[in-house]
């Protein structure tokens, strides 16, 4: 769940100089994606499946033009946030705990809706809350914040000096300050819930999951939390996720990305992709069912640029192509059926894809013309393509 830094976004950084570092068209596009009311529900039931190969069924030519290009996305438990080139964050999905930023009576939004923070610079989204680092460097959270479980609007969070990257999980949070330190407050944060420095220098980025953290620090990754089937990159070990030092992990040097997910990590390097942890529903992208430690390159995937971990998925963007693999049971790999535990695979979308985002049970990624789509589980809306249908396809979020 690590910030992906786009050149966009990258370039929204310099002109807003941040020191260290649409209007809603209302278009239906049912006949975008194929849907589990389909055919594909025959292979939900055990039917034949569709060829692996199949693209996804699209026209680009029947959507809108953007009013804004987006520059990243961000996929929690069951909302998505996402961020445009102007800054603007729009949320959708869950709102049980206020991640939409409404009031909980409000309920669920099927299509996105704005948040009310200052012009943001980079975003993430966890189990049920996000955070977003303002143009001035502070950090802005909603949902459930704080260890006793309130939940909240848009709020700076205090203690924290200028934040340059942020990582958000299922009760934890990290940031990355200008000083290239990391600060942790929930389940990795101090023993009375306080903000606690993991990291003393020489941090570049930062990656929470659902119990552990992971981030690059000069040439090495270093991981620290909970280590039940080896996300830490080491033999697992029962530990309170706030005791003891980071863990370098072994084997992975010079990494460009790395990114945390319920109980695996990956990171990439210029060679090679490497992921560890569990492999329960093959999120490592090998083959065998277990813990993988020490890391393994994922097999055909070395050069790939970005990286994401989700619960039980994980996907790569490798030359502009997406790929994913892990847990297909929800519709996550955009194969158009149910899958469980399945090696990398490419998701059809218009490219050169610029962003990936992995939640529990859905996956969302920004095409090359800034325009975001999701697939996967949709009961609360977390796909914002105005149902609740489950997609085994791309739809295009409802802008």
């Amino acid at each position: 769940m690590t910030i992906r830094m786009s050149r966009t976004y990258m370039a929204l950084l310099g002109s807003l100089a941040l020191g260290a570092c649409g209007a809603r068209t209302g278009l239906s596009l049912d006949v975008v994606g194929r849907d589990a009311g389909t055919d594909d529900a025959a292979a939900h039931d055990g039917g034949p499946s569709v060829s692996l190969d199949a693209g996804v069924r699209f026209d680009a030519g029947v959507l809108p033009p953007l009013d804004r290009p987006f520059v990243q996305i961000r996929a929690g438990r069951d909302h998505t946030c996402a961020l445009d080139e102007d800054g603007r964050v729009l949320c959708w999905g869950d709102n049980r705990n206020r991640e939409l930023a409404l009031d909980v009576v409000v309920g669920d939004s099927l299509v996105p809706v704005p948040i009310d923070v200052p012009p943001t610079v980079a975003l993430d989204a966890g189990h049920d809350q996000s955070c977003g680092i303002d143009v001035d460097g502070r950090l802005w959270c909603w949902g459930t914040v704080g260890p006793d479980g309130t939940t909240t609007g848009p709020a700076p969070m205090s203690g924290l000096g200028d934040v340059v990257d942020v990582g958000v999980g299922s009760a934890s949070v990290c940031t990355l300050g200008t000083r290239s330190n990391v600060l942790c407050g929930g389940e990795l944060g101090a023993r009375d819930g306080a903000w606690s420095e993991r990291v003393t220098r020489g941090a570049r980025m930062v990656s929470v999951g659902s119990n552990h953290a992971c981030a690059l620090v000069d040439a090495d990754v270093r991981c620290f939390g909970h280590n039940p089937t080896g996300e830490l990159g080491v033999p697992p070990f029962i530990g309170a996720p706030w005791e003891g030092a980071p863990t370098t992990v072994p084997g992975v040097r010079d990494p460009t990305s790395v990114s945390a997910g319920f109980d695996h990590s990956c990171a990439s390097t210029e060679g090679e992709l490497y992921c560890w942890g569990s492999n329960a529903l093959g999120q490592l992208g090998i083959e065998g069912i277990g813990n993988g430690v020490p890391p393994t390159p994922v097999p055909g995937l070395d050069g790939a640029e970005v990286v994401e971990s989700g619960w039980s998925v994980t996907c790569a963007i490798r030359r502009g192509e997406l790929w994913c693999w892990g847990d297909g049971s929800r519709g996550q790999l955009a194969v158009g059926a149910w899958f469980g535990a399945h090696p990398p695979v490419r998701v059809e979308l218009p490219g050169p894809v610029r962003a990936v985002t992995v939640g529990v049970n859905h996956t969302c990624a920004i095409d090359g013309d800034g325009r975001p789509w999701c697939w996967g589980y949709n009961t609360r809306g977390q796909l914002g393509d105005g149902t609740r249908d489950d997609r085994t396809r791309p739809v295009p979020v409802r802008l």
